[in-house]
């Protein structure tokens, strides 16, 4: 009988063991479940899901982008136009307050034969501005503009230009004129334009830009021409000094305040 009973609870307890050992959690459960299964794109799609979305994988900061300089207010909207020449900076001297024999604006090499213009206290980025003569040769056309020898057109391959003199004045947007007021004196001119200027009001550098009869705009270069000693705009050098035969070269306008 006791033999009987020892056999029976012998069999028992590894039963017992087998059972507690198979419901409580192992070392490797207890990792499953601290770290589950991540999805797959299969896995989702599997389920009826969508994809995963993509992973960003660079994050590079991106850099600020540099935004322009404020244009000061000029302590002096008033003052002269020095003239140099491109291609060394030989400084030439400036806009005359004199005309040449035919009425066109030249070039002096002391300040006080210079010509004094205003220009806007703070030049506009990009937009054409007028210069103004305040004591100008011929008081009845003030604007320092432009006048064509021809049909008004410049460009490439054109071998007309236009000069520097006293002008009235004409919209910004308008192709030349040829009814508006001159000082020019020359015979057969073509047409007239005044707002073609744009400063830059950081360097103070004044560029200009022609417009055709039919409204587009050539590359446009300012000039002085030594031998007949006047300052123009032409759309090509090289073919005006092939076709007359100058010495025409390229120059550069700086706005220079009075009080500097």
């Amino acid at each position: 009988m006791r033999l009987a009973a020892l056999l029976h609870i012998t069999l028992i307890i590894p039963s017992i063991l087998c059972a507690v050992a198979s419901d409580g959690p192992t070392r490797t459960d207890r990792g499953l479940q601290a770290q589950p299964k991540k999805d797959t794109n299969a896995d989702r799609l599997r389920r009826g899901l969508g994809p995963l979305p993509p992973t960003r994988r660079d994050r590079k900061k991106l850099s600020p982008r540099a935004s322009p300089l404020p244009c000061a207010r000029l302590s002096n909207n008033i003052g002269t136009i020095q003239v140099r020449r491109l291609s060394d900076g030989e400084k030439l001297g400036y806009l005359s307050d004199r005309f040449n024999g035919h009425n066109a604006y030249t070039v002096h090499r002391r300040p006080r034969a210079a010509l004094h213009v205003a220009v806007p206290p703070i030049a506009p980025f990009g937009l054409a501005i007028n210069l103004i003569a305040a004591n100008p040769p011929d008081a009845g056309h003030p604007y320092v503009g432009a006048v064509s020898n021809g049909q008004g057109n410049l460009g490439a391959g054109e071998v007309a230009v236009a000069y520097l003199s006293g002008t009235s004045a004409v919209h910004g947007s308008s192709p030349p004129l040829s009814s508006a007021g001159t000082s020019l004196i020359l015979n057969g001119h073509g047409g007239i334009e005044s707002q073609v200027w744009t400063m830059n009001c950081q360097s103070r550098q004044i560029t200009a830009q022609w417009m055709n009869t039919d409204n587009s705009q050539p590359t446009t270069t300012i000039f002085y021409d030594p031998v007949r000693d006047y300052i123009g705009l032409t759309g090509d050098l090289d073919a005006f000094n092939a076709a007359v035969a100058e010495r025409a070269y390229e120059v550069t306008m700086t706005f220079v305040p009075v009080d500097q």
